[in-house]
């Protein structure tokens, strides 16, 4: 039972590992994306606090 958590854990920070979200990211309005990008929104990590502008 010690290492089904241990396991757990170990398989968990394997998958959880590529996926962030921070970076730029665009905003559209509605569904259309024909009408082009409405604002881009950038996310950033200072100090265990997250920010966007």
């Amino acid at each position: 039972m010690k290492h089904t958590f241990l396991l757990l854990l170990l398989a968990f920070s394997i998958t959880a590992n590529g996926q962030t979200i921070l970076g730029k990211w665009e905003t559209y309005d509605g569904d259309k994306k024909e009408n082009g990008v409405n604002g881009v929104i950038k996310i950033e990590k200072e100090s265990e606090i997250y920010s966007a502008k």
